[in-house]
This record gives structure tokens, sequence and C-alpha cells, in this order.
């Protein structure tokens, strides 16, 4: 008899812990069913030998490095772009003007967000969203520096303008993000010729939901996709998690730094001075990919920043590979693959700084 309880008993402890299982609501947490809780490094580098690029640019939007080539989006300039050969930093060329006629952007389109460069038949070929006008336009960037012009085509014109993510999968495929009718959710899909439809997983995150009249940049995401293995980075900017995901089949991960998920209705509640700015900028390699942590309340971040940034590096699987500690404020880095080099940017002083990695990257192999 006293068995025969003690299985009962037990059958209702392990039901009532069952019960006790957290679910999360796809409109107040923007995950997938996998997450991983990241409370630390296996590296940890603080990097202080950090040296100025004598690069002639100035009013730097954002830079992105390709090769052995920087890339500066500018304003206050002639020319839009700026571009670069490293490590001698000499000048390539320029390219793009402001305007609204053929080959013209009203204003600088970005190197580093919904800008998508790839290599074909021996040229590099940047795929660019124009923010303004919705156009897909091909530019020729080998070709253009060759021949002292810009060297660009028309891809779509059929895309609606203020896209919050934009990724080129193809010529004829892209990747998109567009604000729901109410303002209340961002809506991922795909387009094109031969666009398919959304995997079910990465269709979830389209559910995420702010209340009516509340800031719908509590669920923005810089997004960008490694064109070698197919899968895409999804980085919140103000959600303590960022989503890793494959269009092509079911893999879908998210990575949550620390113990807890930001519930998107707790932040709703709280004053926009007291919410936490997460992430600010992203970056994808062959082998790897890292985001800028900043992790401080957006008051503090407005009035005077405390807290020196780190740039957090994973593998494609999401697991953690480095944390990089800096001893300066930046918002956005890139890496030179080829020169081992790290570099960063302030963009609100208008500063850059270039540090050595090569023993951080022989480490994270």
């Amino acid at each position: 008899m006293k068995k025969s309880v003690f299985i009962l008993w037990l059958i209702i402890l392990l039901g009532g812990m069952c019960g006790c299982v957290k679910e999360f609501s796809s409109a107040r947490f923007m995950i997938f069913d996998a997450v991983d809780y990241v409370e630390g490094f296996p590296r940890v580098i603080e990097l202080t030998e950090g040296k100025v690029p004598e690069f002639d640019v100035m009013g730097i939007n954002d830079f992105c490095i390709v090769d052995s080539i920087i890339l500066f989006s500018q304003r206050g300039s002639d020319s839009l772009w700026s571009i670069f050969s490293l490590p001698d930093y000499r000048l390539l060329g320029r390219c793009f003007t402001k305007g609204n006629g053929p080959g013209e952007f009203v204003e600088a389109p970005r190197t580093a967000f919904k800008t998508d460069f790839f290599h074909e038949n021996g040229s590099l070929i940047a795929n660019i969203y124009d923010f303004q006008t919705g156009k897909v336009v091909r530019s020729d960037i080998s070709a253009s520096l060759a021949q002292h012009k810009n060297v660009m085509s028309v891809l779509c014109d059929s895309l609606p303008s203020g896209l919050f993510n934009f990724i080129s999968v193809s010529d004829s495929t892209f990747f998109c993000k567009e604000i729901s009718p109410d303002f209340t959710q961002q809506w991922r899909f795909m387009t094109g010729k031969s666009a398919g439809m959304l995997p079910p997983a990465v269709q979830r995150l389209n559910e995420a939901k702010v209340d009516d009249s509340k800031d719908i940049n509590i669920i923005s995401t810089i997004a960008k996709m490694n064109r070698v293995n197919g899968k895409i980075v999804e980085m919140p900017i103000g959600l303590n998690y960022i989503n890793l995901y494959s269009l092509k089949d079911d893999f879908a991960q998210t990575v949550c730094i620390g113990d807890e998920l930001d519930d998107i209705h707790d932040i709703e509640t709280q004053m926009q001075w007291n919410r936490m700015y997460t992430y600010a900028d992203l970056r994808v390699f062959k082998d790897f990919w890292g985001v800028v942590s900043i992790m401080e309340d957006m008051k503090t971040f407005q009035t005077g920043r405390k807290q020196y940034p780190s740039i957090l590096l994973f593998d494609w699987e999401g697991k953690p590979l480095a944390e990089l500690k800096l001893n300066r404020f930046i918002n956005s880095f890139d890496i030179d693959i080829t020169n081992q080099t790290l570099y960063v940017l302030d963009v609100y002083n208008d500063e850059m700084f270039v540090y050595d990695i090569a023993e951080v990257l022989k480490e994270i192999g």
C-alpha cells in the first residue's frame, strides 16, 4: 500500500514539474524553439593597441570590408562611396552621386546594411537596395573602378520603399522585412522569380508584436546572410537574443546572452529612457559572425556612455567563440581576414581605429 502511495505521489510531482515548464508566446518572444543561453565566452581578449588608419574620407555613415578592399558610405561629399585598398589605404576610386536621375541616389546607400557584396566572374558585385525608391541596383564595383564611371543596372523596381531588412539571395530572389499596416509587427517575406515560402520557424518570427501605438523599433533587427552556407543572422537592437536560421532547411537557433529571454511586453511597459540598447552592428564571415554588444540603457547611451562595448564572436551553429573587449566607444566593426586586422568605427565622432587580431583569428580557428 505504501509503495502504491509513493508511486502515485511521484506521478503527481512529475506532472506538476512538467506543468511548470515555461511556454513562450510567439507574440511576446521573437525566438525559435531551440534556445542556447550564453553566460560566458571561452576566450575573453582585451584589445588595447589600436592605431588610427589614414583614410582620406570624412562624414562616414558606415563601412564594409570585402577581401582587401574597404568601402565607405559617406555624407557631405560629391561622391557617396569611397573605396580604398588594404592594408596600404590607397584610394582606388569614388562612386555614386546624389540626385534623382538615372544611376543616382537620394541618400548615400549603406555599404554594411541592405547591400550585398559577392564575386561573379572575377568581378566584385554589389546588389544595393535603395531605401528611398525601393529599387534594387546591381553595381559592378570592379568595372566601375577600372572604367572610372558607374557601371550599374536596375535589377528590380517593384519592391516597396522603406524596407526594414533586405537580403539579395540571388539577382532575382530577395528576402525582405516590412512593417505591418497597423504598425505593430514586422513581416519577413520572400519575393522574386524563384522565391518560395518561408520555413515555418521563420514565419513564427513574424508573429512577434508590439501593442497599438507602442514603439515598433523594439522588434527591429539587422539581418545578414552567409552566401557560402546560406544561413542568416538576425540581430535585434533592443532584445538580448539573436536568431540564426536557414531559408533552405529547418535549421533555426536562438542565442540568448544571459540566463533569461527579454519579453517584448515587459519592455513596452518601460519608459523609453530605461530600455536597453543591446546590439549595434552585425557582420558575417565565412567561418563565424559577430555583433557589437552595447548593453546600456537608452538614457546612458544618449547622454554619456559609461561602459565600453565588446565584440562577440560566434560560429555558425551559434556557439560562442570569443569576446573582444575594447578600450573605446564604437558603433560598428569589420575584419580584414586577409591581413588579420580589426577595424572599428565611432560614427558619432568620426573616429576609426585598427587592431592586429592575428592571434585571435588563430585561436578561434
